[in-house]
């Protein structure tokens, strides 16, 4: 009777070690894809910022409106050649 109680513990220890290991990858799976998210977000927050401080600047940067006429840029050329 011995050996059987041996053997009965010895299965028993068996399948808490195979439970637990599958436990333990299930758990490594699901923090993996818990970081993976939190990086993802991140990621997305830091390009949001980098295309909301380009935009800024280039709108301080921008282009100013002026109202171009081709003939007062000639003769602005024009006068500079003479004088």
């Amino acid at each position: 009777m011995k050996w059987f109680t041996k053997l009965v513990q010895k299965a028993y220890t068996s399948s808490d070690m195979f439970i637990d290991m599958r436990q333990e990858k299930a758990d490594r799976k699901y923090k993996f894809e818990k970081a993976e998210a939190a990086a993802l977000k991140v990621m997305e927050e830091q390009q949001k910022k980098r295309s909301a401080a380009t935009s800024g600047q280039i709108g301080k940067r921008g282009f100013v409106e002026h109202d171009f006429n081709v003939e007062d840029f000639g003769k602005f050329l024009n006068d500079l050649i003479e004088g």
